[in-house]
């Protein structure tokens, strides 16, 4: 039974309707508003009760300012746990528009009533599958080199090393997982003794004063509690897959949420096959398995190859790859290899190895070399995959929307590491410029430049063409594996290879992971596992003869060529991105579609020509329309999307920088800010936050308007952790926090001037290296930045440029961008300047006449070198850095960043010398309300430098933890003027690491504990006394120092 509530339409549109099943919920609390319907939803299976309100936003822009206000309104009636759905008729992203026109002002006020409101959108799909199986701590803890040593050595009754390699990787899983139990089992119980031991001499000191011996026990049980609690800290961390937050850097409660978050969006609940959807574990299992036994484990019989003699292909002296496995180049491997990756079917990471290497290395290297030598009968128990199904959009239903990744066997995945750092240094040769994946020296930025510039190019020359984006259906799963031998002995490649890489493809299975549960092994028949490190290499290789084919079909005059230079190639590839142009004809488009036929029926790389888009470039006149009805397709428009930039032919728009604003707001919702410590947020502003931008500014020149949106959100999170912080809450200048550590700021890159870095190696890599198909094109740079590669700019006379020597004749010079030896020739610089009217533009071009007189060029080419590396080459790094150069420090930060404590105490320490932290002086200069008593000695007025310095309580402190450590710091007659010369003062110039190290970390805990009893006594009303915070400060160093956990290891060692 169904129950049903509505609010009428106003016309056609307006109407708001709710339907309920009455046999699993009771409705009640109904309320009708202009533009809402809510009610109360009580579920009869648990009595959880949540409010629902349904809403039909207006069309008009002032009565859409009063819906949002509505909407407060009701929220205020509503339960804590509040769900509002329906059509609002607003955005709060411009990507959610379909048009260029974007109401910014509407879409702020949006934005802002969902943040006040702490709205968040329903996303039921759509993240990433990640997994991990908790066990990189392992490695930590003492005895588990003892337990694989002890498991390894055992004896093994099989003469094949590959079955024996086998039988101890399986033997071994299970020997740590017992280790684990009963570790897990002692440490819970060792955490519960020691606080029963603290909880025991807590009720004796409420009457007596403990004995030194039992002040020592209750040390040693609270140190044994803290480095416990670190452990647990570090496996709910890697449940959270959050590699890059610290295990100081974060509250627990934030790997716990991102954890089960994690689970519930990896959840598939159910798959829909036709009209029918199936929800049953079974169903669905059956469902997946079948769908990819279809597209992985059967394949039919091939009805046409490719006349390799047409394609003239050249063959490379390729007989070294042939080589017998050594033990360096595994290793070599081995340490590229990630620490911790998702693991395989067997459950071992690239950690594992790396830290067990000296145990394992033999048997490894007896069965890798038995494998290579094509002897081995059991490779297939090794050869294993477990398939994580990876939604290729936001709302996946039916088994296509699902990419298949394979975690591969470890030490499967080990080999193919080997084989692809034999093949990557022979990429640059065997592969056309076409193509940019996965070769060294090219990026996928390439293809963008020469695409773009290509449409710019026929857009302004009025030249009608067709910019065709192919979609290539299921391309790593569907590539024929005889074509890529065939295509591999066309290339050079000796026998023995070809020969291992067909018995590694014959021997792959792999079983699909779903909801955590394994499903039954399916054999593969074709395709490349996405996952392995050798697949891209192989998949680039199959994709090229494309290009190769389009060109000889031009030759023969099938394919209308598209143009002379600038226009170097006719196709673009990006891995599976296929984009190319054609004439608009209607015999070109035929022979073109039956190429793409005879290749995918060829290859196993077919076209989808359904999801194939087609763009017209100046076809005013031509009715491509009818042109395409038999090719198919569909007919797209400027602007548009190409490996995740905007495309177009005319300027970058303000709705292109929105959609990367939003992209980057987006993240912070998930991230939990208020979660993490600064420290923490520090990191992810620099590797997430900070990264997003760079790809779209490594082509695009950022605009102000943007540059300030971005650092505006940047800043909110690192300071408040949301992203709508105001001045209040940023403690330092923007400016200084975009400097590098070492000269007093956090190193979060100035947008401004990284963006003219990245830009300038687009002009670097012209000069290098013309060869390039987008060099003919011109590149998105400054006159300042062009500058540097003009001849009337460059030194080249006598140290001097020729705008240095004669600037008044500068802007009488016809052509400035021509290079020097075009210059000399035919004297070409001297026109323009017959236009000289003044004394001092005529003895300037006698002198500039003179100096040129005594060049002569050599015929050899010319070189240019980067003053600024070490290495002569360009560097975006260097540039940026160039940008800062005349900024200076008088003071050595690095001693803070390098000091072994908790980030988050080396943030504090950064705020406090520079006098940034909120003392009582600093939030009264702000207007706000404070006590200006200092709260630990309560006799003079605080601040920072008084807080660290000059306090009698921070000395008796100091005092008392130099005794307790046995350290000699400085108390201080005069009063401190300077809180930086206080510091230099308090770590000195100790000449033994060890003891500077232990130095360091003493002052800085000493003053991280004494802002936190500060705090504590003005919040909680709470205080420690002078012992109990000495005592403090000796346990979080002796904490640390055990944990082990610095800047480049948050793992206990």
């Amino acid at each position: 039974m169904i129950s049903t509530l509505y609010k009428r339409t106003q016309g056609v549109s307006g109407g708001v309707l709710l339907a309920v099943s009455a046999d699993f919920y009771t409705i009640t609390n109904v309320e009708i508003t202009q533009h809402t319907v809510s009610v109360e939803i009580q579920n009869k299976a648990d009595n959880d009760t949540w409010s629902l309100t349904g809403v039909y936003g207006p069309q008009g822009d002032s009565e859409k300012i009063q819906f949002l206000a509505e909407i407060k309104d009701v929220k205020q009636r509503r339960l804590p746990k509040w769900t509002i759905m329906g059509d609002f008729n607003l955005i709060f992203r411009a990507e959610d528009k379909n048009n260029s026109r974007i109401n910014r002002r509407l879409m702020g006020s949006f934005k802002s009533v969902l943040d006040e409101l702490e709205l968040k959108e329903i996303k039921l799909h759509g993240r990433k599958f990640t997994w991990s199986s908790e066990t990189t701590y392992w490695v930590q803890l003492n005895g588990f080199l003892e337990v694989v040593q002890q498991s390894w050595s055992k004896p093994i009754v099989s003469r094949d090393p590959v079955r024996a390699l086998h039988i101890k990787l399986a033997r071994l899983g299970k020997a740590l997982k017992a280790w684990n139990n009963r570790r897990v089992c002692e440490m819970k119980n060792a955490a519960l003794v020691a606080q029963e031991v603290i909880s025991f001499l807590d009720q004796a000191q409420e009457n007596r004063q403990l004995t030194e011996t039992e002040l020592a026990l209750r040390r040693m049980a609270k140190q044994r509690i803290l480095g416990l609690a670190a452990l647990r800290k570090i496996k709910i961390r890697q449940r959270a897959r959050l590699i890059g937050i610290r295990v100081g850097d974060a509250n627990t409660k934030l790997f716990h949420l991102r954890a089960n978050g994690r689970r519930r969006k990896n959840f598939i609940p159910s798959l829909r096959v036709g009209d029918r959807h199936y929800t049953a574990h079974q169903d669905k299992a059956q469902i997946l398995h079948s769908h990819f036994s279809m597209l992985l484990g059967s394949v039919q019989p091939r009805q046409e190859t490719l006349n390799w003699g047409y394609l003239q292909l050249q063959a490379h002296d390729l007989q070294h790859l042939d080589d017998p496995l050594t033990e360096q180049e595994v290793h070599r491997a081995l340490l590229d290899t990630p620490q911790e990756k998702a693991p395989g079917p067997d459950g071992f990471i690239g950690m594992f190895y790396k830290k067990c290497w000296h145990i394992i290395k033999a048997d490894l290297m007896k069965a890798l070399k038995d494998v290579f030598s094509l002897r081995s009968r059991h490779w297939n128990l090794l050869n294993s995959a477990n398939i994580s199904l990876i939604p290729k959009h936001d709302e996946p239903q039916q088994p296509q929307d699902y990419r298949p990744i394979s975690l591969t066997h470890s030490v499967a995945k080990l080999l193919s590491k080997v084989l692809a750092n034999r093949l990557a240094p022979h990429l640059d040769t065997l592969i056309s410029k076409s193509q940019s994946a996965f070769i060294k020296g090219r990026n996928i930025h390439d293809n963008f430049q020469y695409v773009r510039g290509a449409i710019k190019h026929f857009h302004s020359s009025k030249t009608p063409m067709l910019f065709i984006k192919l979609d290539i259906a299921k391309a790593f799963d569907s590539v024929r594996w005889e074509y890529l031998l065939e295509l591999m002995q066309q290339l050079g490649f000796g026998q023995k290879w070809r020969d291992l890489i067909s018995y590694l493809w014959a021997s792959t299975t792999s079983r699909i992971l779903l909801n955590g549960a394994l499903g039954h092994p399916i054999q593969h028949r074709r395709g490349l596992r996405q996952g392995d490190p050798l697949s891209p290499m192989l998949f680039i290789l199959a994709m090229d003869p494309i290009q190769r084919i389009l060109d000889r079909a031009t030759q023969q005059g099938l394919l209308t060529p598209i143009g002379r230079d600038p226009i170097k190639i006719r196709t673009s590839l990006y891995a599976d991105d296929a984009a190319l142009f054609v004439r608009p004809i209607q015999q070109d488009l035929e022979n073109l579609q039956r190429i793409l036929d005879h290749f995918g029926a060829a290859t196993g790389l077919k076209t989808n020509i359904q999801k194939t888009s087609i763009h017209k470039i100046r076809c005013e006149n031509i009715d491509v329309e009818h042109m395409l009805q038999q090719f198919g397709g569909q007919i797209g428009t400027f602007p548009r999307k190409f490996l995740g930039l905007p495309l177009h032919y005319g300027r970058q728009r303000r709705t292109d920088e929105q959609v990367l604003i939003d992209k980057i707001g987006g993240k912070l919702a998930g991230w939990k800010g208020r979660l993490l410590t600064r420290a923490g947020r520090l990191t992810l502003v620099q590797s997430v936050l900070g990264a997003i931008p760079t790809y779209h500014m490594t082509v695009f020149n950022l605009s102000k308007w943007a540059v300030k949106k971005i650092d505006r959100l940047c800043r909110s999170f690192l300071w408040k952790g949301s992203d709508d912080a105001r001045g209040g809450h940023c403690l330092v200048n923007w400016r200084r926090v975009n400097r590098s550590k070492a000269l007093g700021g956090l190193g979060i890159k100035d947008l401004q001037r990284f963006n003219r870095a990245l830009r300038i190696k687009w002009l670097w890599t012209k000069w290098k290296d013309p060869d390039r198909p987008w060099a003919g094109f011109k590149v998105n740079c400054t006159e300042a930045e062009l500058d540097l590669f003009r001849a009337c700019t460059q030194l080249w006379l006598q140290g001097l440029a020729p705008k240095q020597i004669a600037p008044s004749c500068f802007n009488l010079a016809w052509r400035k961008n021509i290079t020097v030896a075009k210059a000399l020739q035919g004297n070409t610089w001297m026109r323009g300047f017959r236009r000289m009217t003044t004394d001092q533009e005529l003895r300037q071009f006698v002198k500039l006449w003179r100096d040129i007189q005594n060049v002569h060029l050599s015929p050899q080419s010319d070189s240019i070198t980067w003053r600024l590396s070490l290495t002569g080459e360009y560097t975006a790094k260097s540039a940026y850095d160039a940008q800062f150069f005349g900024s200076y420090s008088a003071y050595q930060w690095e001693k803070i960043w390098k000091a072994k404590v908790e980030p988050k105490c080396r943030f504090f320490m950064w705020l406090l010398l520079q006098q940034k932290i909120l003392t009582s002086d600093k939030i009264l200069r702000r207007g706000g309300q404070a006590n200006p008593i200092c709260q630990l000695c309560r006799t003079e007025q605080e601040s920072a430098l008084h807080m660290v310095a000059n306090c009698s309580f921070a000395k008796l402190i100091c005092s008392q933890v130099a005794q307790r450590m046995n350290l000699l710091l400085p108390v201080l007659q005069q009063p401190a003027t300077r809180i930086k010369q206080w510091w230099l003062q308090m770590i000195g110039r100790e000449p033994d690491a060890d003891k500077a190290r232990y130095r360091e970390q003493a002052v800085i805990y000493l003053v991280w504990n004494l802002w936190k009893e500060r705090c504590r006594r003005l919040f909680d009303n709470k205080a420690l006394n002078i012992a109990e915070l000495a005592a403090l400060v000796e346990q979080n160093v002796i904490s640390f120092n055990l944990a082990h956990v610095d800047s480049s290891n948050d793992n206990p060692a």
